[in-house]
């Protein structure tokens, strides 16, 4: 038996995690169309779904039963002498519900379950919206750039190649944007436009030359693939290894098993 504070909690993350599902599917669904999605990600997202409200259906049979306070006063005369009260005496009854015996809305998982998919619809639509504006002020400012472009491209080749300021973990847009004295949203269109690559892409690109650079050097150190993304840049070992294999298609691991 689940006690009721429980399963109410658990309904809450179960509303939540449905949202979630519900969201990304529609998003894989915006990305590819209705019909034309590859791979299995989508059964994966409704399995899990149907998984979420079995696990739901399960919480709410298998809860505690609510227990519900009534007040009411003895008059009866009958029941006066019975319970040895005076007329006029409120007395207090508790009353068990079943699930059986509630409609679908009053049952408390379920309850808690709308409560969470609804608040995880709001801070979900909230991060849409953001994205979106943040979108429309990127194409507001998509205009013909009134810049240097060969002088600014020289200076970023300086700062990547010379200075390698791609080593810094924590480099960003803003950042490279700021020794470039161009706006966030000036340097991404001049590198889009010029060398058709976003801020991660360019980046990454000097990181994992500069890797496949050191592994491919026999009088090299013989630290670990680990420190090597570190060296390079990179934050995590997942982010070397997704872009080692993207511009190589081998991992870290498996390219310097094949310079043996």
């Amino acid at each position: 038996m689940i006690s009721l504070e429980i399963a109410k909690a658990s309904g809450f993350l179960l509303g939540i995690a449905v949202a979630i599902l519900l969201y990304l599917l529609l998003k894989y669904s915006r990305s590819h169309g209705m019909l034309n999605w590859p791979g299995k990600r989508p059964l994966g997202l409704f399995l899990a779904i149907a998984v979420v409200m079995l696990s739901s259906f399960l919480v709410e049979q298998n809860r505690a039963p609510i227990e519900q306070r009534i007040r009411y006063e003895v008059n009866d005369p009958e029941q006066l002498a019975a319970l040895g009260v005076v007329a006029g005496d409120t007395k207090e009854i508790r009353i068990r519900k079943e699930s059986n015996e509630l409609g679908l809305l009053e049952r408390p998982v379920y309850q808690h379950q709308l409560a969470g998919f609804g608040l995880a619809l709001i801070c979900l639509w909230f991060m849409d919206t953001r994205k979106l504006r943040q979108a429309a002020e990127v194409t507001k400012v998509q205009k013909p750039l009134n810049i240097d472009r060969s002088g600014k491209l020289a200076a970023l080749n300086q700062l990547m190649e010379v200075e390698r300021l791609y080593r810094d973990q924590a480099l960003s847009l803003d950042t490279l944007a700021q020794k470039l004295d161009l706006s966030r949203y000036q340097l991404s269109q001049l590198m889009n436009e010029e060398l058709g690559k976003n801020f991660y892409a360019f980046v990454n690109e000097y990181r994992v030359n500069e890797a496949i650079d050191i592994l491919n050097n026999p009088t090299g150190d013989n630290s670990t693939l680990l420190a090597l993304g570190y060296q390079v840049g990179f934050n995590s070992k997942a982010s070397f290894y997704r872009a080692f294999k993207k511009y190589t298609e081998l991992t870290p691991a498996q390219y310097k098993k094949k310079l043996c």
